[in-house]
């Protein structure tokens, strides 16, 4: 019931303008979205939970989407965007973010949308090309132009000793230490909601494009910061060193093949990876890692000459033959000649339990800054 007012209310206040919860109540008794006589209190509590409303000093409450029309919220890759079309954003992007996962996804000016893959990997995901080609270190400004986002590039780099600069930060300071219903552990979402505050009090403060927030707040302890920073993590260690040993020599290889077409670290995105598998409901399937350790490395790139992270000649390792390798010797014993060499490995058990002994190929991973926790959840036996 409470998403379902955040909706209603939400698009009514984009369509109106700001509203007062008597207004609000009015029409959603109207709308038939619940049966009590007096929804002011239910509705003033919902919006006042929702990361997307903000109540302003008149009482009346707004919407994120509706007093970021027209905001320039900054962002620096780390990496070059060509090709790309994930982006992971920190803190400074962190009120856009709460927009697009409230909304499930947000239209583009240049055509098509951008989705949130929360929960798998925390990126934006869009339609080819919707990044402008920049290399690395540029800014991108993300603007709200009637109720299409722009996503531009930030041609001339601002000052991070610039006037407008500094009453940003004065004015973000002064809510970040206050105690007024903000969260007391480190959290972007408290970012977010002050930087609807601020706007709220100061609609001006970004309408042209500034360095970005995690530049800008260079605030010491002061309570916001970043739940895991996937754009910014060099520098920032807070998290723990975990080897792993073993590692499938074909997962390894997937893993630095992924995180070089979105755009990460492979340190980076097997962090992401592990949340991702720590956090969701359902385990993960036996058969993912039995199909790593089975799958011979770069199995997908069969010239070994161009494919990604080939090793050098010296340190290449023998790889198995290919199908037709095997159709041309008939003397080796691999997958094709099973029925005519009995004395051959027999298949994998079904339960898995033997697929994984035969294999020596193995590599050694390390992740730093793991989170804490990833690593302190414990499941409950299934």
């Amino acid at each position: 019931m409470s998403k379902r007012l955040v909706i209603f209310c939400s698009d009514l206040i984009n369509a109106s303008g700001p509203q007062t919860p008597d207004d609000l109540g009015r029409q959603v008794l109207a709308a038939g979205l619940t049966k009590s006589t007096n929804p002011v209190t239910m509705i003033r509590t919902a919006l006042r939970q929702s990361p997307v409303m903000v109540q302003l000093p008149d009482g009346r409450f707004d919407s994120a989407r509706r007093m970021l029309d027209g905001v320039a919220l900054t962002h620096r890759v780390r990496f070059a965007t060509k090709g790309r079309q994930v982006l992971y954003a920190g803190p400074e992007l962190s009120v856009l973010d709460q927009v697009l996962v409230h909304e499930g996804s947000l239209a583009l000016t240049a055509g098509g949308a951008i989705t949130s893959s929360l929960g798998e990997f925390g990126g934006w995901c869009g339609p080819p090309d919707w990044l402008p080609d920049v290399p690395a270190d540029s800014l991108l400004a993300f603007r709200f132009r009637n109720g299409r986002l722009a996503v531009e590039p930030v041609t001339h780099e601002p000052s991070l000793k610039s006037s407008e600069v500094e009453r940003l930060r004065l004015v973000l300071r002064r809510f970040l230490m206050t105690t007024d219903n903000l969260d007391h552990w480190r959290s972007h979402h408290t970012l977010g909601k002050v930087m609807l505050r601020a706007l709220a009090e100061v609609p001006d403060l970004l309408l042209d494009p500034l360095p970005p927030l995690d530049e800008v707040l260079q605030l010491g302890d002061e309570r916001w910061g970043r739940d895991w920073p996937v754009e910014s993590v060099e520098g920032h260690h807070d998290g723990q060193r975990v080897v792993l040993d073993d590692v499938p020599s074909a997962l390894a290889a997937a893993l630095r093949r992924d995180a070089d077409r979105l755009g990460v670290t492979t340190g980076e995105l097997t962090v992401l990876l592990l949340s991702a598998a720590t956090y969701r409901t359902a385990m993960p399937c036996r058969h993912d890692a039995q199909s790593a350790y089975l799958n011979p490395p770069f199995s997908n790139y069969p010239d070994p000459d161009n494919r990604p992270y080939a090793y050098a000649p010296e340190d290449r390792e023998d790889e198995p033959p290919s199908k037709e390798d095997e159709v041309g010797n008939p003397d080796h014993t691999g997958p094709g000649d099973a029925e005519e060499n009995p004395e051959s490995d027999p298949p994998a058990k079904p339960d898995g339990s033997d697929d994984c002994e035969d294999s020596d190929d193995f590599e050694e991973v390390w992740i730093d800054d793991l989170p804490d926790a990833v690593l302190a959840l414990k499941r409950r036996p299934e």
